[in-house]
């Protein structure tokens, strides 16, 4: 089996077109580091600091990321990258041997836009009412939660209506990786079975929180899997409920 090169995939995983440098690949930089896990693919990571923490990505009430909350490697899900590299090395075995595995970006990503402006509404009163946004009820079966913007105008935590099963704050997973002269890019989109917004924010990372999270990265790598190794151009549009007693 052979690395594909980059392809264009729609919805939940799809492919980048823009090259990284041809130096970064099969080179280890001054970051780079073996998986002790299996001593074969190297990790060079990328990723800007700020990624490493929970911090908001918009917090103007009317920004597109209003209410997307970055939910950091030092917080929780920090096996993320690793968890990547085991599940690429058990598909592609000694194709990966003596490669380098360059992360630019592996975000999670709580989008409780709609949680937010509803708390804004209440807070404010009628005026808050009459300005802000209808936001859907999420006890209700019809899913019709949407992203603040257009996918192109948010920097992180962008989904489709039709990626959700519930109208709760959904995690979303981006990655954006380069292996073998090839770029990648997959994500994933996860709906909780309840709110998870207020918990999480009262009680920053709780167990709950963390089961849900684990699961939409085990979504993550399983098709940043599927794109490398070209066994999968598409996945289902919905991503199936985990309930919250689950745990990697």
């Amino acid at each position: 089996m052979q690395l594909i090169k980059t392809t264009q995939i729609a919805v939940i995983v799809f492919a980048a077109l823009a090259a990284a440098p041809a130096a970064s690949f099969g080179q280890p930089s001054a970051e780079a580091t073996l998986n002790p896990a299996n001593g074969a693919l190297a990790i060079d990571d990328r990723r800007p600091p700020d990624s490493l923490r929970n911090h908001p990505i918009g917090a103007f009430l009317f920004g597109c990321e209003n209410g997307v909350w970055n939910l950091g490697d030092q917080q929780v899900g920090a096996d993320r990258i690793p968890r990547l590299v085991q599940e690429l090395t058990a598909a592609l075995g000694d194709q990966v041997r003596g490669q380098t595995l360059v992360v630019r970006k592996y975000g999670v990503y709580l989008n409780g836009r709609a949680w937010v402006e509803d708390q804004a509404t209440a807070d404010a009163g009628l005026v808050g009412a009459l300005l802000a946004p209808t936001t859907p009820d999420p006890t209700r079966k019809d899913v019709t939660l949407a992203a603040k913007c257009p996918r192109e105008r948010m920097s992180a935590g962008w989904f489709a209506t039709s990626e959700l099963t519930s109208n709760f704050s959904p995690i979303v997973v981006e990655i954006d990786i380069s292996l073998a002269g090839h770029d990648y890019q997959a994500r994933a989109v996860l709906s909780p079975e309840r709110e998870m917004w207020g918990e999480f924010h009262r009680n920053s990372v709780t167990p709950a929180m963390t089961a849900y999270v684990n699961e939409a990265i085990s979504r993550a790598n399983r098709a940043a899997v599927d794109v490398v190794t070209g066994r999968s151009q598409s996945l289902p549009e919905t991503s199936q409920p985990v309930p919250a007693s689950s745990s990697h």
